[in-house]
């Protein structure tokens, strides 16, 4: 399981979001979508505990290919 987390979600932000999942023990992988590219904003991700962080509009190849490496992390 993969959870994608987007920054702007209406009942709390994907920084608040991301924290409490970790906070709760949940270790699937997140990725983190925003459309503010900031590399401060992108580091805050993944203090929070995101393993990845995309930025809108997201490339198909390049969320196929996040996707596919925590599908598959040996190879």
């Amino acid at each position: 399981m993969i959870s994608l987390i987007d920054g702007s979600v209406s009942a709390t932000d994907g920084y608040e979001a991301t924290t409490a999942l970790r906070a709760q023990g949940i270790t699937v992988p997140i990725i983190a979508l925003t459309g503010n590219a900031l590399d401060e904003d992108q580091r805050k991700f993944i203090h929070c505990g995101a393993d990845e962080v995309l930025t809108k509009p997201v490339r198909r190849e390049h969320l196929d290919t996040i996707v596919g490496r925590f599908r598959n992390p040996h190879g």
